[in-house]
């Protein structure tokens, strides 16, 4: 536990502490950083809640929302709660607020940012042309397939781990790393989700 807290709070003062440059050499710095909270909750929460960049860290859980199960944009708001582009943000519970994610919707928007060709909008490229420095990144983002599934009228891409596959932490880290670029208002032109406060 105490690794964890340790790993978590070193990594968020990395990321955080420090400025990103744009190819036009202007700098950035991270607005939104989720961590999922599936794995070690309280250290999460103690990270969030404790770290120099308690502002931007907030705690995620990623729900598999299948087409048996009523979409996000169908959920009961109570007050406080702010509903997203396939996610929903808790009031706050012990000083925090939860990001829920809807993951089967994140890792198909990904597939199709993969499949965009590079000079169209809403690509998603690597860096560079040597395939070995991604090996283990593209091992992890291959390491589930969709089944499209239909019931209750509406289809939906339900993701599962492929077969042999043993690792696919990148692909949620990939997922977080969308949702929090949509909870800081990033959207596709013509996309259909906007942000909505309730």
């Amino acid at each position: 536990e105490a690794a964890t807290r340790r790993g978590l709070l070193d990594l968020s003062d990395r990321l955080c502490g420090r400025a990103w440059l744009r190819q036009d050499s202007g700098e950035m710095r991270l607005a939104r950083v989720l961590i999922d909270a599936g794995f070690r909750p309280d250290q999460v929460c103690d990270v969030c809640r404790g770290s120099a960049h308690a502002a931007v860290l907030m705690p995620s859980r990623g729900l598999g929302i299948t087409a048996a199960r009523r979409p996000m944009s169908e959920y009961s708001r109570r007050p406080g709660d702010r509903l997203g582009w396939h996610w929903y943000i808790t009031p706050p519970q012990k000083g925090l607020r939860f990001v829920h994610l809807d993951t089967n919707h994140w890792k198909s928007f990904l597939q199709a940012r993969w499949r965009t060709a590079v000079e169209d909008t809403g690509s998603l490229s690597l860096f560079g042309r040597e395939a070995q420095p991604h090996e283990m990144l593209a091992a992890h983002l291959a390491a589930e397939v969709p089944t499209r599934v239909t019931a209750n009228g509406r289809s939906v891409d339900e993701w599962h781990e492929r077969p042999g596959a043993s690792l696919n932490h990148w692909l949620d880290c990939l997922v977080m790393a969308a949702a929090a670029a949509s909870l800081c208002g990033v959207a596709l032109a013509g996309a259909e989700g906007v942000a909505r406060l309730g």
